[in-house]
């Protein structure tokens, strides 16, 4: 499989977009405080959906491969999430 010039132009401005990103958001921090605290000004609904995407995305990315390797007609629903749904954690705990 070959990239296309197309392919290599994706590529290229996600970078670029990403890099510019970056030095656009530096700029707003004084010190390693406003790095990991986003200096205080963060809702607590938005700390709360970056904490669950997080979760969600590690656990879809390494779980799910092993659990269809394991078992290939299952399927993952998001309502399994103890996070999302908390009626769901007993079953989840020895």
């Amino acid at each position: 499989m070959k990239f296309s010039l197309l392919d290599y132009l994706i590529v290229i401005v996600y970078l670029s977009g990403t890099v510019i990103a970056g030095f656009i958001t530096a700029r707003r921090q004084k010190n390693s405080r406003d790095y990991f605290l986003g200096g205080k000004e963060l809702k607590w609904w938005a700390v709360g959906f970056s904490i669950v995407a997080s979760e969600t995305s590690t656990l879809t990315f390494i779980s799910i491969p092993g659990r269809k390797y394991a078992d290939p007609v299952s399927v993952h629903r998001p309502c399994d999430s103890p996070q999302i749904f908390p009626g769901n954690t007993p079953r989840y705990l020895p």
